[in-house]
């Protein structure tokens, strides 16, 4: 059984492990946002930086085209 902690609403305590949960759902969805913003922005990196690396082989294979 869960119950309220005094003067603090966004916590509750579980009777059977002493355990300290969160129960604010606002904080829940901030944080899923971040973290999806956070995942996109790191494929974007990599995305780009396989960008380079392919446009480095393609000038790598256009310059050793053009000096035979």
């Amino acid at each position: 059984m869960l119950q309220k902690i005094q003067n603090v609403s966004e916590y509750v305590k579980d009777d059977k492990n002493s355990a300290v949960l969160s129960v604010d759902n606002n904080s829940l969805k901030a944080y899923k946002s971040r973290r999806t913003q956070s995942r996109e922005y790191e494929e974007a990196i990599n995305d780009i930086n396989n960008i380079k690396s392919e446009l480095s082989e393609i000038k790598s294979l256009l310059t050793q085209l053009v000096g035979t």
